[in-house]
């Protein structure tokens, strides 16, 4: 290749004209350009010097179809893509939704890009290193695969090309080495912009002509830029297979062009562009707008992809992983959230992303934005990568047993890999881990999991310790690895390595406390899961307390202090744990267990400090009070005297009751013998009842016991006032048919039965237990991790199914990833309000028809939770349903929303929310539940109703307030007439929001 003509400019742009004259108004430079100052005796003597006469002769001209019409002027506008100035100008020549943009030789990032999902593709590492610490997606392509580009085809929405790069002076591959793969990679109604700081000849990128593949493209108004057809160019036959995989060993037909079985639904559609920017950001609208179609029988021939067969094979799993609104990646740990959410992890490389549902996952979440870069590489096969192409991300094929495509400098702080390692062949074990380590930042995590090592996946291999051959699988040689390396490694189904440096510098490791606010959720502060990741990234750990995951379990369980020792008619020791003082600090979790959460504060009129790692609901009789309660933060429940006769949580469910001083008091509380049987059947198996009462009140006045079987369940423990539940059924008298409530509080608790266990519950304050509690990041995650489903399931006698038994049966995947999930999912829940939880907008949330508590999980597992003060929860079909939230140690309450709130007046939350519950209401129920939630809705609260679309038996016969006439209504209908009158506003049909207007 020989260099540009020896005239002191870089390209032949630079000699058109003084720098001064160029910038401006750029169709009349190149007008003069064109008629006077470069004739085409000059142009193709630069052509004849740079390099590309092979390409393009002196006379070359655009193929047919992108030439411009005779009838209209040849001089085009020129977009300066890396120009400073250009502002938005690539989202003025594409659209609103186009996002992926592959920069190929762009060594600067320019304003133009910053709403685009980017990765710079350079070939000179200076430049990949400059974008990679500059917290941009680079990838620094080397010499050995300049033949080649790593994506798939049909995967770009745009392709921006410095003809700089791939000029002969420079250090990059020949643009004819490019030119086929730019092409087929591009997304139907993609877009082709070639790009070059000084603005080369137009005639350089005329090499189209000698290209079949262009047939692709068409014109646009920028001479610089092309759109590719939405389907397939007619005289161009289908490639048989995609056009790159890992090994880079195909060659790009340049007769061919990819399949496509019908045209894609064009990005620049409009109907297309509404649909995606209803949603909160660009990436969540690509996200939810997949198109599947897209994405199945992409080889011609009837021959089956990846895609095809996995929809065919497991339709479920296609669904949730790959096609969902929502997309969950249950192998991600939270820990790793939490890190992202603390600033600890800036880098992360998805080593293996297949359909990019991680980066999915975490765009919807709003993690995405926090990473500087996120990288993902990594699929089985072509059809795997469109998965991230038609939700506008990014993925690109490589071979983990090379060096990984990135600058020497450029360090990622998570490598992830899921689902992969078990692929490997002992002879690659090694070279893997070596490749990951190599951009592995110093006390970085690998993070590494698949299935447990099956019989195949086991190999002869011999062992770099003792010479001999032994059996082993990727796992061993993983741990065989890090002992080489000095690194530390936890967990076996989940292996967390990290990284010591080889200065020695390594955090402490071990998990650290994280305690938790005085509502109950989680701070920020994390105590790790050993198994998860074993104290990487963090601090020095804390001092502990009682409260520690370090303490001593054992005290508190399998016979320690905290276990129940004594049976009611044995003779207390007299102590009493004086849980509402100041002083008591950690007595009631030295008094439980480190595993007991839920807390239910019955008659206690103040916050209690001893309440603090607890998650609590503060239960009054007295306005006052439940406002006070309220206003400082906490649950808090106004029970009025109508409901005295009974409390509305399901049986077994709560972890503490806490009877406190209000409990007692004559004529405000309800009666203690109507009381006491109410607080024993919701109490769960190994869970504690506590007494707390003034100092001036003696023993013998609180425990009636007498004449009520079910005290039977009750045993006592070293302190007088505190009871500890047994595991299971007490002998001597039958069990109940049915829970002892409902949303109509009709039923009066039977005190001659019990609540029904077909078999012992695993004891909270177990040793074995609370270990598997404690190895996890905090309480709440590590409750919602360790759900027992036996507790859930066949909850009433003589084989009576509740909700629980029929879910699980009729509909079994639901019931796994709505219920006992460990990443539970609440797709309904807006990102946009987990935004707002961030930044403080909103506080309190109320939400209306909680069900299981997912959505509490999933903000528990997601770190919002925390951030709320309170966060309150009622509603479920059944008991069997509210013991779902018991298990995850959180509460939720029966009510009948059709009846005013139990909350004080001026208990008022920011956001109520409500899902799939309100088609169960009739016609004349509507305006009652919306009044209702009204009075308890913020000044510019939001109130957030959604559900199926309305079917033929939810619409009943009103009256319309407007007219007066009867007509068919659902309930949509009944909230839009109701906001009007009420002066609200209202947004979405599916989704309803309505915001609340406050009068002066």
């Amino acid at each position: 290749r020989s260099d540009w003509p020896a005239s002191g400019a870089s390209s032949p742009r630079q000699m058109e004209a003084p720098r001064s004259t160029r910038g401006g108004s750029c169709p009349w430079r190149r007008l003069c350009l064109v008629a006077l100052c470069l004739p085409l005796s000059f142009l193709g003597y630069l052509l004849q010097k740079s390099g590309l006469e092979q390409m393009v002769s002196p006379s070359a001209v655009l193929p047919e179809h992108l030439q411009e019409p005779a009838s209209r002027p040849s001089v085009r506008d020129y977009l300066d893509v890396l120009g400073a100035a250009c502002g938005d100008c690539l989202r003025s020549a594409t659209s609103r939704v186009h996002r992926s943009v592959v920069a190929i030789g762009v060594a600067e990032a320019p304003p133009a890009f910053a709403s685009y999902r980017v990765y710079y593709f350079n070939f000179a590492e200076q430049a990949a290193a400059a974008l990679f610490h500059a917290g941009h997606s680079s990838i620094w392509w080397r010499e050995e695969y300049f033949h080649v580009l790593p994506f798939a085809d049909l995967a770009l929405d745009v392709v921006v090309v410095n003809l700089a790069a791939l000029a002969p002076a420079s250090s990059g591959p020949t643009w004819s080495a490019i030119l086929l793969h730019v092409l087929r990679t591009l997304r139907p109604s993609g877009f082709l912009v070639f790009a070059q700081l000084d603005q080369m000849v137009e005639p350089l990128w005329y090499a189209l002509d000698a290209v079949p593949l262009a047939k692709i493209l068409s014109r646009t108004r920028y001479a610089n830029v092309f759109r590719r057809v939405d389907g397939m160019a007619p005289g161009l036959s289908a490639c048989d297979s995609c056009g790159s995989d890992m090994y880079f060993s195909k060659a790009v037909n340049a007769t061919c062009q990819p399949y496509t079985k019908q045209p894609f639904i064009p990005l620049d559609d409009p109907a297309f562009q509404e649909k995606v920017l209803q949603w909160k950001s660009l990436g969540e609208g690509r996200m939810r707008q997949i198109t599947e179609q897209h994405l199945l029988e992409t080889l011609p021939n009837g021959e089956r992809a990846w895609t095809d067969r996995i929809k065919k094979q497991v339709p479920g799993w296609w669904k949730t992983n790959y096609i969902s609104k929502t997309p969950v990646k249950p192998e991600w740990p939270a820990t790793l959230t939490h890190l992202i959410m603390e600033g600890r992890v800036k880098r992360v490389l998805d080593a293996g992303a297949g359909g990019c549902t991680l980066e999915g996952m975490l765009e919807h979440q709003g993690y995405l934005r926090k990473l500087s870069p996120f990288m993902a590489f990594g699929a089985y096969d072509c059809s795997m990568l469109r998965i991230c192409g038609e939700r506008g991300m990014i993925n690109f094929f490589f071979n983990w047993h090379n060096s990984l495509p990135f600058c020497r400098s450029c360090k990622f702080d998570v490598i992830f890999q899921a689902e992969g390692m078990h692929h490997d062949q002992p002879e690659h074990w090694h070279a893997t881990l070596n490749n990951f380590d190599e951009h592995l930042a110093c006390d970085g995590l690998m993070y590494l999991t698949d299935h447990e090592c099956k019989e195949q996946e086991y190999h002869q291999v011999r062992s770099n310790k003792t010479g001999l051959m032994v059996r082993m699988c990727w796992r061993d040689a993983v741990s065989e690895w890090v002992k080489l390396k000095g690194y530390h490694v936890s967990g076996l189904a989940k292996m967390t390595v990290h990284k010591r440096c080889a200065d020695g510098s390594a955090v402490s490791e071990g998990p650290h406390e994280k305690d938790e606010n005085v509502s109950g959720h989680s701070s920020e502060t994390s105590r790790e899961k050993p198994e998860e990741v074993a104290g990487p990234l963090a601090t020095a750990p804390q001092q502990q307390t009682p409260n520690s995951a370090q303490a001593d379990v054992s005290s508190s369980a399998d016979g320690g202090p905290g276990s129940a020792s004594d049976t009611l008619g044995q003779a207390s020791a007299g102590e009493q744990l004086d849980v509402l003082a100041a002083s008591c600090g950690h007595c009631l979790r030295s008094a439980t267990s480190h595993a007991h959460r839920s807390v239910l504060a019955i008659g206690v009129t103040e916050v209690v400090p001893a309440f603090k790692s607890f998650r609590v609901y503060y239960f009054n009789f007295v306005e006052d009070v439940a406002s006070a309660i309220f206003e400082a933060g906490q649950p808090s429940i106004l029970w009025r005297r109508e409901h005295f006769h009974i409390l509305p949580f399901a049986d077994l469910a709560i972890d503490i009751i806490v009877a406190g001083p209000a409990t007692f008091s004559s004529g405000l509380a309800p009666q203690w013998s109507d009381l006491l049987p109410q607080i024993l059947r919701i109490l769960r198996p190994s869970g504690f009842l506590v007494f707390a009462q003034p100092a001036d009140v003696s023993e013998q006045q609180w425990p009636a016991f007498d004449g009520i079987p079910l005290a039977k369940v009750l045993s006592k423990t070293r302190y007088a006032n505190v009871f500890r539940r047994i595991d299971g059924m007490a002998s001597g008298y039958p069990p109940c048919n049915e829970c002892g409530t409902d949303m109509s509080f009709e039923k009066k608790t039977d005190a001659t039965c019990q609540p029904y266990i077909k078999h012992p519950f695993v004891a909270l304050d177990s040793k074995t237990f609370q270990e598997q509690i404690l190895r996890s990041k905090n309480l709440a995650e590590g409750r919602m991790k360790h759900i027992v489903e036996e507790h859930l399931l066949e909850v009433l006698p003589n084989g009576a199914l509740e909700w629980s038994d029929r879910i699980k049966a009729q509909v079994p995947e639901w019931w796994k990833s709505n219920y006992i999930s460990k990443t539970p999912v609440k797709p309904e829940w807006p990102i946009t309000f987990s935004q707002w939880i961030g930044t403080g907008k909103v506080k309190r949330v109320l939400d209306a028809g909680a069900g299981g508590c997912t959505l509490e999980a999933m903000l528990e597992h997601q770190g919002h939770a925390s951030k709320l003060s309170p966060f309150m929860a009622f509603g479920a079909y059944d008991c069997s349903m509210l013991r779902i939230c018991g298990e995850r140690g959180t509460i939720n309450f029966f009510w009948n929303w059709h009846n005013p709130l139990p909350f004080c007046k001026s208990c008022k939350f920011d956001v109520i929310f409500q899902a799939e519950g309100m088609h169960h209401d009739k016609g004349d129920d509507w305006h009652g539940t919306l009044n209702n939630f009204d009075q308890h809705l913020a000044c510019n609260g939001v109130m957030y109703l959604t559900d199926h679309e309305c079917q033929a038996k939810e619409y009943h016969l009103v009256r319309n307030n407007k007219t007066g006439k009867m007509i068919k209504m659902c309930w949509r209908d009944a909230v839009l007439e109701w906001a009007a009158l009420k002066g609200y506003q209202v947004s979405g049909t599916l989704y309803m929001t309505v915001q609340k207007h406050c009068r002066l």
